[in-house]
């Protein structure tokens, strides 16, 4: 597989992983338990594995911003991938695959909320962006079974 290809399936794993993470520890204040009943959605795979293709170029855009606007950027970013997705999947399956419900959602597709995740997670990407890259290269020239 290609380093890109690599990146891919590298960001999806990664993004299910965090998702499932962050999901599991705001189950201890929801439910005020220690269950840390974690989650995601198989379909966030191919959504998380995008970060491949877009954020290098959006990175290479704003890398000369200040960390405000490269955060508030990237923010605006995964609000976009998540909107589109989440309307694209809704209309494909007939259901919505997540649905907020607070007052500070838009159209149940996302949530104002997670403003300081997504702030947060795009300039972690950024910092860490070199490490994926370089397992993905890594990874790219081990010989596949088969």
């Amino acid at each position: 597989m290609t380093p890109l290809a690599w990146k891919f399936v590298l960001f999806g794993i990664l993004g299910i992983f965090f998702e499932t993470v962050f999901t599991g520890i705001l189950d201890i204040f929801k439910n005020r338990r220690l269950r840390l009943m974690g989650f995601s959605f198989l379909w966030m795979f191919p959504i998380y594995g995008l970060l491949a293709f877009l954020f290098l170029p959006v990175y290479h855009q704003v890398s000369y911003q200040t960390w405000i606007v490269r955060g508030l950027v990237y923010m605006t970013g995964f609000y976009l991938v998540e909107f589109v997705s989440g309307t694209i999947l809704t209309a494909l399956t007939r259901s919505p695959i997540w649905q907020y419900t607070d007052r500070f959602n838009y159209k149940g597709q996302i949530t104002l909320l997670y403003a300081p995740v997504w702030f947060g997670v795009g300039l972690l990407i950024e910092k860490y962006y070199p490490w994926v890259e370089r397992a993905a290269n890594a990874l790219s020239v081990l010989p596949l079974p088969g």
